[in-house]
């Protein structure tokens, strides 16, 4: 039976698998490649409505250096421009002219008009290797364009074609509407500059190197500045030039991988691309300091490439994929994932991405493709009834499965779980009236069943005796529900309470009726005590560790001549040493270790206590100690720590309002009692019930984890006392603090 199981097992897995691979995820918006090439550079005149194409020629004058002027990227109606040397870039300045550089042995810049005549040409100087050019930014109302000629950024007539070097050591530029933004080597550090073609400088921010490679975006006021961290990973800062803010950005991507935007609200966010230990591809945005949003990109996409933005959508180019995002919503969605080869040649470059009617241009300054877009209207439909298949399939072989194996598997569970869990933990049998059959060794001590007490009774029978509760109202709940349940039990005993983990699993005859229950528990005290334990120890080390090299920094400090400083030196020499012995008190009483018992006198630790609070710190609370001396005996160190918690949790009651926090002691012939009053917010009755309780806090919102009362009410039992709470809503609480006068170890 079982091997005719496993057999059909293995068949549907395989199967479903299979299945689940061939399902494919579909997509509004498809891509696919209508051309692609090298050779030409391609540049967009949006207001004008025009394309060039720049095409240079391997072999100096065979008169393949031209410029083609056409409406569209497949256009064959278009007029043609010969030049003398091959071009490298261009910008439009009017309707009818434009501005066209050339590299070579003799680089020059045209002045052209759409007609295919040269207006005017002027030699740039040359230099000791070819350098490219590249055209960033013009301003036709002052007659000035910016050209980035090799490491140089120049400013050029554009009637004149005469330069002017307005920056030299230039490592990146980014083109803003009449003028740019670029970075400058100086020395060891780097400058942030905003410029205008005109050469003025708006504004520069120096800073420290951040790599060796740069990328600058910008948005309105917000300026983006990257450096290669590491191959795998950003570092840089978003610069508000409007009031001169920093914000600095640690990204796990390269710059090319990153983009700047700005929301529908104008506020500004990061986007990039991140890659998770398995491999795997994320879509990331998050505002500046705000929490990440991510969304998980198709597992085929390889190798990316870059991340840019335009029209607010997100381009994410792979080695085999272009993905696209439609920023326009909260949910960054998805809206395009398409398979593309020979994207690997735009690899270590930031390409342009153009968006024409339905197709894209992607181009770099020696590669491009045009890709045709078409939307699918019934991709959702595609998309369900893909995936659909794989669910079918696989609830229909569980239906199957689960049916015709059900009553011999669950017949064979109960022998298998006593060969598994004897010894391990307790097993019980009980049957479908709610008798008990079986037990083990460990079931039957916790239950309290003796050799003299017969099996075969009501389960009720077992659980009669005190702090087996909690098991009879799981073991009802089971043979109600009549489904597997899991459940953590606290079972209280005279040798001492146990955290126990209880499962329930019903067993089902091969007619498919409900037979009874397989009870198993396991106890996870000790567990729970070691993890505690070792949390205790590892916070105290760590915590030792730092304000060790907190004191012996503070000590190294010279302060001789100021006596301001002395002051400040002292205090945190003060409170160093404080929280050390705190750190030291908190691994002790977590260690359960003997109390150090002295003769000490009460005021005068009452007033120690209250010394130990910054009056600074605490402005709005007026701390108080009253009594009188009288001797007694106690570890003062402990004692000192749980009334210091008990003074804290006043001063948090009154939540910053102006309030008084007192600490009296007082005795009588036998005890000795301290008393923290507050005049706060007081606490409710479920509060006053449950606060003595380990680990209880009702500030698990901030961060709280009720240690410190945890620390009062074990700090009292060492000392063989006790702790009384009385509280008012509105008007404050009083913690008491019964020690005996005089300590007898038990």
């Amino acid at each position: 039976m079982r091997a005719i199981y496993s057999i059909v097992l293995c068949i549907s897995i395989h199967v479903c698998f299979q299945l689940n691979v061939l399902a494919t995820q579909f997509y509004p918006i498809n891509y696919s490649i209508q051309k692609n090439g090298n050779g030409i550079q391609w540049h967009l005149d949006k207001e004008n409505h025009r394309i060039y194409r720049l095409f240079a020629s391997s072999i100096l004058g065979n008169n393949n250096n031209m410029i083609s002027i056409s409406n569209n990227l497949l256009s064959v109606d278009e007029q043609l421009l010969m030049l003398p040397t091959a071009p490298q870039d261009l910008i439009s300045i009017h309707k009818n002219t434009f501005l066209v550089s050339t590299n070579g042995n003799l680089p020059r810049l045209f002045l052209c008009d759409i007609k295919g005549k040269i207006l005017k040409s002027e030699l740039l100087p040359k230099q000791s290797i070819i350098d490219a050019t590249k055209w960033i930014s013009i301003d036709t109302t002052k007659g000035k364009a910016l050209l980035v000629y090799g490491n140089n950024l120049l400013s050029i007539d554009i009637n004149t074609l005469q330069h002017t070097i307005i920056s030299q050591q230039v490592l990146t530029v980014e083109p803003y509407p009449l003028g740019a933004y670029l970075l400058i080597k100086a020395g060891g550090g780097v400058i942030l500059q905003k410029v205008t073609c005109n050469g003025d400088i708006l504004f520069e921010f120096p800073f420290s190197s951040l790599g060796t490679t740069y990328r600058i975006q910008h948005i309105k006021d917000h300026v983006l500045v990257l450096g290669n961290a590491s191959s795998s990973a950003s570092s840089g800062f978003v610069y508000s030039i409007k009031n001169g803010k920093q914000n600095m950005v640690f990204l796990p991507c390269i710059p090319q991988l990153c983009c700047l935007r700005e929301d529908d609200q104008h506020a500004i966010q990061l986007a990039w691309i991140e890659e998770n230990e398995a491999g795997q591809f994320s879509f990331v945005v998050s505002y500046l300091n705000g929490n990440p949003k991510k969304s998980q990109l198709p597992e085929e996409c390889l190798s990316p490439i870059s991340l840019s933005i335009s029209d607010n959508v997100m381009y994410a180019l792979f080695s085999n994929h272009i993905c696209t995002i439609d920023m326009g919503s909260e949910s960054f969605s998805l809206i395009a994932a398409s398979r593309l080869g020979k994207m690997r040649v735009f690899e270590g470059s930031i390409p342009q991405i153009i968006s024409i009617d339905n197709q894209l241009l992607i181009s770099s300054q020696s590669d491009y493709m045009i890709v045709s877009k078409s939307k699918d209207y019934f991709w959702w439909i595609k998309t369900i009834a893909s995936n659909s298949i794989w669910y079918i399939v696989c609830v229909s072989a569980c239906i199957l499965l689960y049916y015709l194996f059900r009553g011999y598997e669950r017949q064979k569970r109960f022998l298998s779980a006593s060969m598994e869990l004897s010894g391990i933990g307790l097993i019980l049998g009980i049957d479908a009236k709610g008798m008990l059959n079986r037990t083990n060794a460990t079931a039957r001590d916790i239950l309290h069943i003796t050799a003299d007490i017969p099996l075969y009774q009501h389960f009720r029978f077992y659980c009669q005796k005190p702090g087996l509760h909690n098991v009879l109202s799981f073991i009802e709940e089971a043979l109600l529900i009549q489904t597997p349940i899991h459940q953590k039990i606290h079972i209280e005993s005279q040798n001492g309470d146990q955290e126990m983990i209880w499962s329930a699993t019903p067993l089902i005859s091969i007619s498919g009726n409900f037979s009874g229950l397989i009870v198993t528990g396991f106890d996870i005290t000790e567990e729970l005590e070691k993890k505690r334990l070792s949390n205790w120890a590892q916070l105290s080390h760590d915590m030792q560790t730092n304000l060790s090299i907190i004191l012996l920094n503070a000590q190294q400090i010279n302060v001789e001549h100021s006596k301001p400083d002395q002051e400040r030196k002292k205090k945190i020499l003060f409170q160093s040493s404080l929280l050390m012995q705190r750190v030291r008190d908190i691994l002790s009483v977590g260690r359960d270790e003997e109390p150090n018992i002295s003769q000490n006198d009460a005021l005068v630790l009452c007033r120690n206590v209250i010394t130990e609070f910054d009056d600074a710190f605490f402005p709005n609370v007026k701390l108080l100690s009253n009594g009188k001396n009288f001797i007694f005996e106690c570890d003062p160190i402990k004692l000192t720590r749980a009334l210091r918690n008990a003074v804290e949790n006043g001063i948090r009651a009154l939540q910053k309002k102006e309030g008084i926090v007192e600490l009296s002691c007082s005795h009588n012939k036998e005890n000795v009692y301290f008393t923290i009053t507050d005049n706060g917010i007081g606490m409710d009755n479920i509060t006053i019930e449950n606060m003595m309780k380990p680990y209880f806090t009702t500030k698990k919102r901030l961060g709280g984890y009720g240690i410190g009362t945890m620390i009062m009410q074990k700090v009292a039992e060492l000392h063989h006392g006790s702790i009384a709470v009385k509280s008012e809503q509105g008007k404050g609480s009083s913690i008491i603090f019964t020690i005996p006068r005089e300590y007898k170890k038990k």
